[in-house]
């Protein structure tokens, strides 16, 4: 009983708890400041997406781009807040779909010693659907 009792305490201090749960996953390394979706502290499956790519597919940042508009113009920021609103709305349908539940940029997530994987194609997928949806195009 003592040596099992032992066990458990030294899996406790030299385990973290992450693999002692099993369910939540530990991260190497997370920039914060590059996360688009989700909670750094407590997700399961991460994905990682080149925004720029996602961006120039959402109808309202593309008019932001082809208007050359700044931050000193009015519109930019209707604009912008229609295109976040779908970049956001994206996301939430990939975490549905796909379980993604920690998104962030390119090379901004590293567990257990890998970088998360690239879910740009997922989430260019979605982007498409959503404005076909909005502009009610049907579907590819």
């Amino acid at each position: 009983m003592r040596s099992r009792v032992l066990l458990l305490a030294a899996l406790l201090v030299l385990c973290p708890t992450g693999l002692l749960l099993g369910d939540r996953n530990s991260a190497d390394k997370i920039d914060k400041d590059k996360i688009y979706h989700g909670d750094p502290e407590d997700f399961t499956k991460a994905g990682c997406i080149a925004a720029d790519k996602i961006y120039i597919l959402i109808p309202a940042y593309k008019e932001i781009v082809d208007k050359g508009l700044t931050q000193d113009d009015p519109e930019y920021w209707i604009l912008m807040n229609k295109a976040n609103e779908t970049f956001k709305q994206a996301l939430e349908e990939t975490e549905d779909k796909h379980e993604y539940d920690l998104i962030g940029e390119l090379g901004a997530i590293v567990v257990k010693g890998k970088k998360a994987p690239n879910i740009t194609r997922k989430v260019d997928k979605i982007v498409r659907q959503l404005v076909n949806r909005k502009s009610g195009v049907a579907p590819e």
